[in-house]
């Protein structure tokens, strides 16, 4: 992306996968926030590009704001709140200018659209002090950042955008860019990018030889630094792949809610070509014809990850959602229960149907020792 010098450019098909990610999740964001929010929504389009791509595809301040409308549009007689601000930051002048005149052709009076011309990491300072109530504060927060180049954002800025307590955030992280710089010893920028000295040494990518492996560390390492900030829960990624059917980035979604990582796995699955959410402009046109993450698969990583300990429903539920391709445990478990490779222990008085699992029945589920064979449902 880089290399790009011209103001509108061609979008890719994972470019365009990409965006149909964000479609997805906004016609499912706006009318759950909206339905129990008083206050109008923001959107924050970081690097928003001209709005435009040369081979006609809408950019991605034009697919929130038709998502946003679409949304609203279907659910007016349900929501408390029915007006969402749009904030589309651009750095690039002749990029900022298409942007502008295509936003200017977007007529809807419930979204209020404005376009800022300067950087990211500067402006979005300056947006905490006009909307304190949203950056920063209680208000519904959803933050795109999908930066140009190798460069990334210092941990820093995506601190501010995460402190408040209905935030979200979907951002590009261009591992292949990370490698290199890591390769060239660029010291400081890691810094910045992982928000802690401390993460260039233990990065090591070195050890690895593949991009794969590389990236999946500094994956691991980087959703470790996002779960570090106040308003950061739960992660998830969606990897993309390019012409080579090489690793380009990860989309990596953060949010401090359950409910609104379950909608963005939904949205990730639309366009997932493998069964472990993964987009590969070589496949762009073919769906395997069965899933690499299967449910066995995913049973085994919540075993390894649970064996011989007890802990509560939640725990596993949050491991499950952050860390396999399940969006919902309630099959896994049921799996588990039958093969005797766990043991739910009921709260005091409840009477438990087995093979059902809710929060308010369950005190505690022991796993056991021994590897089990799943059963499979």
């Amino acid at each position: 992306m880089s290399s790009i010098k011209t103001p509108i450019w061609k979008a890719e098909d994972h470019t365009i996968a990409k965006l149909e990610i964000l479609r997805s999740y906004m016609l499912a964001w706006v009318p759950i926030l909206a339905r129990n929010s008083r206050v109008p929504l923001m959107y924050i389009d970081g690097f928003s590009g001209p709005g435009e791509y040369s081979n006609g595809v809408d950019g991605s301040p034009i697919v929130v704001s038709k998502a946003i409308h679409e949304s609203l549009s279907n659910c007016l007689d349900k929501v408390s709140c029915s007006k969402v601000i749009c904030l589309f930051i651009e750095a690039d002048k002749r990029r900022y200018c298409s942007l502008l005149e295509k936003v200017n052709q977007l007529s809807d009076s419930s979204i209020s659209c404005r376009c800022i011309y300067g950087k990211f990491e500067d402006k979005i300072k300056e947006l905490r002090l006009l909307y304190s109530s949203h950056i920063g504060g209680d208000s519904p927060l959803f933050v795109f950042v999908d930066p140009f180049g190798v460069k990334g954002i210092p941990l820093d800025v995506l601190k501010l955008c995460m402190e408040g307590k209905r935030s979200e955030l979907l951002i590009n992280l261009d591992v292949d860019g990370i490698a290199r710089v890591y390769a060239a010893n660029y010291k400081q920028q890691l810094s910045q990018i992982f928000g802690d000295d401390s993460c260039v040494e233990e990065l090591d990518i070195d050890t690895f030889s593949s991009m794969s492996d590389k990236g999946l560390r500094i994956l691991e390492l980087y959703k470790r630094q996002l779960r570090q900030l106040v308003g950061v829960k739960y992660t998830y990624q969606f990897e993309m792949r390019g012409n080579s059917d090489r690793i380009n980035y990860y989309l990596v979604f953060a949010s401090n809610h359950k409910k609104g990582l379950i909608r963005m796995k939904e949205a990730m699955k639309k366009v997932d070509q493998y069964g472990d959410f993964c987009f590969s402009d070589a496949n762009s046109h073919q769906r395997l014809l069965f899933e690499k993450n299967s449910l066995e698969d995913n049973i085994l990583k919540i075993k390894n990850r649970f064996m011989d300990r007890e802990v509560s429903l939640g725990e596993v539920e949050d491991f499950a959602l952050c860390e396999t391709t399940l969006s919902s445990i309630s099959r896994a478990l049921k799996s588990m229960e039958a093969s005797g490779a766990i043991h739910v222990n009921v709260r005091g008085g409840v009477k438990r149907r087995r093979g059902s699992f809710l929060d308010e029945q369950i005190s505690s589920i022991r796993f056991t020792k021994e590897t089990t064979q799943p059963m499979l449902f």
